[in-house]
């Protein structure tokens, strides 16, 4: 029996079957058409359709692309939000999106499994697994952004596995107490290591502190403002610092310094001088705290460099630079400062993050309590 169709389109027999989606600014009914080979086939697809459309998407969802739909998020709605650093951070994340199977999609068809799909050819293609949880914290963004413009009905984000983080071992997070003291005494004749002394006993990130100026010290009020922070990036192909607001609100802070701190940023400060001297360059308030031998800002990179070759120098177990700001919070607990003010000094946005630190330092200080119980177990039997 021969198929019933009631169009052709390009010799081709097509059922065709029409319905009224909406009005047009005038008022007037939007009309639109849906095909299949048979009728049965073309009442589907326009009763999906209007089922989607009840259920609150926009008319024209079934048109959009997901790349298209990204851009125009990213551009208009999240990169205005975002300091200029995180713009260019995210700029490898973004092309990994864009070279991704995704891109291609219709944002309706993308599912969880086509998202997990993505993730698993970026980590084939050698991406790290960091890198791949940095492309899920711009697509989670999006799809909760278009479930809640009525672009999609569910976020497919819900459903999706981020690769694991690499565990790392908390007792090699943070320095010892004769371990921290003897870079205390290492920076007292070696002027380039005081930075270390400060990260431990400041809590600043390393992009804080290398971007700090001299016009940030208090010296009446023995503290220091923490208000920006600086990375080494390419921009407009040249690749240079750029200073940008701190992490986030909270991170915008002021930081009390102890006495024994401001006497060797003292000294620092005189070896900062003597070295713009040097180079016939004047030392005033905008003049970087930290400088390179250039009187520069110094690359986190170099840094980090200059970090390890002093661990090894001391016989101290490689640590990471970071393990500095978690020393500064470790102290924090071990002398009893509360949780808020502790999460304050270390500019968390969220209590949670400096809560994790104070549960383990207090886990600690459990064991160490039962233990000295030992005499009174042993005791018993006398």
């Amino acid at each position: 029996m021969a198929r019933k169709t009631n169009t052709n389109i390009n010799g081709k027999g097509y059922f065709r079957v029409t319905a009224t989606v909406g009005k047009d600014v005038d008022g007037l009914p939007i009309r639109k058409q849906f095909y299949g080979e048979s009728k049965k086939e073309a009442e589907a697809k326009r009763d999906e359709y209007m089922f989607n459309i009840k259920s609150g998407l926009n008319a024209s969802y079934e048109k959009l692309v997901f790349l298209s739909a990204y851009k125009q998020w990213f551009e208009a709605v999240h990169k205005p939000t975002l300091a200029l650093s995180s713009i260019l951070r995210y700029e490898n994340d973004n092309k990994r999106i864009i070279a991704s199977t995704l891109a291609s999609m219709k944002l309706v068809d993308i599912k969880a499994i086509n998202i997990q799909q993505a993730y698993n050819e970026m980590m084939n293609n050698g991406v790290s697994a960091n890198s791949v949880r940095n492309v899920g914290k711009l697509l989670s963004p999006f799809f909760t952004y278009a479930v809640k413009t009525d672009l999609i009905v569910k976020n497919p984000m819900l459903a999706v596995i981020a690769p694991k983080e690499r565990k790392i071992d908390d007792t090699k997070r943070v320095l010892s107490k004769p371990d921290l003291y003897r870079i205390i005494e290492h920076a007292k004749d070696n002027p380039s290591a005081f930075i270390f002394v400060f990260l431990a006993f400041t809590g600043a990130r390393q992009g804080e502190a290398l971007a700090l100026k001299n016009s940030d010290i208090d010296k009446k009020d023995k503290s220091i403002r923490i208000n920006k922070s600086i990375s080494h990036l390419t921009l407009n192909g040249h690749y240079q610092p750029v200073v940008s607001t701190t992490k986030t609100i909270g991170s915008t802070r002021e930081i009390p310094l102890l006495n024994e701190l401001c006497e060797m940023l003292d000294s620092h400060i005189i070896h900062e001088k003597e070295k713009h001297a040097k180079l016939n360059i004047t030392y005033a308030s905008d003049s970087i705290l930290f400088s390179s031998e250039s009187c520069g800002y110094i690359e986190a990179k170099n840094l980090r460099r200059r970090f390890e070759r002093m661990l090894n120098r001391l016989e101290i177990e490689q640590v990471t630079l970071h393990a500095l700001r978690h020393t500064f919070c470790t102290i924090l607990a071990e002398n009893g400062v509360n949780l808020k003010t502790a999460s304050e000094l270390m500019g968390h946005s969220d209590v949670k993050t400096t809560l994790k630190i104070y549960t383990h330092v207090h886990k600690e200080e459990k064991k160490r309590s039962i233990s000295t119980l030992s005499d009174a177990f042993m005791g018993l039997k006398n």
